[in-house]
């Protein structure tokens, strides 16, 4: 994928992607990361910078990781992708700085997401949820699976990958997926079963650098 696909127009079609996701109750992490950018608390905490490009840029940032971000990620750390889209807009940086720096903050915006969202709070799922496992649409297992691992090219432990096969079942009984056709829910799936599997077998400074959706399609 190349920087020609992003579109730099002000105007904005809103998308027709609007998949909830249910989050975990999140926690703060024992070493959180960090962003060294000029003034980034103001720009983080200043949620009416150029409101104008929220929508382009919210387009942006889902065509490189694969999927939107909770809101409260949105709200919190897009700001900083808005200053880019206006840079670029004005000509202060060029197309490939900006194509550049936005994947990086969208990797930053990714690990938050990951941890404060709970996708990493355990390695070892409950008895519980290995019973969700075995017995939740059971009817959509082999298929969720499968699918996922088509995605991936491989087959991935279910201790890094439950959370993502319950949730792709689920999108099979509401009939939300399309053969052959990847959705956000598949990137999202897929994210979360290579984060895990990385955060607990390499440690998370690998799991920080797991490649973006967009850079699996380059």
């Amino acid at each position: 994928m190349g920087n020609a696909n992003f579109d730099l127009a002000e105007t904005n079609t809103p998308t027709q992607l609007n998949i909830k996701f249910q989050a975990h109750k999140p926690y703060k992490t024992p070493s959180p990361v960090k962003r060294e950018s000029v003034m980034w608390d103001q720009i983080v905490s200043n949620t009416t910078i150029y409101p104008e490009y929220t929508a382009k840029v919210r387009d942006n940032i889902q065509i490189i990781v694969g999927y939107r971000f909770p809101e409260a990620i949105l709200q919190k750390y897009e700001s900083y992708a808005r200053v880019l889209f206006a840079n670029v807009r004005q000509g202060l940086i060029t197309v490939d700085d900006y194509y550049s720096d936005l994947k990086e903050h969208v990797r930053l915006m990714r690990n938050i997401e990951m941890r404060e969202f709970g996708w990493v709070r355990t390695e070892t799922y409950s008895d519980k949820s290995w019973q969700r496992y075995e017995t939740e649409n059971t009817a959509f297992k082999h298929k969720a699976r499968q699918r996922l691992c088509n995605f991936l090219n491989y087959e991935p432990d279910p201790k890094f990958s439950l959370e993502a096969e319950l949730l792709m079942r689920q999108l099979y009984l509401l009939d939300r997926f399309h053969e052959g056709k990847i959705t956000e829910i598949d990137a999202f799936g897929m994210t979360v079963t290579q984060f895990r599997e990385l955060y607990f077998t390499q440690g998370e400074k690998e799991a920080d650098k797991l490649l973006l959706y967009c850079e699996k399609l380059a």
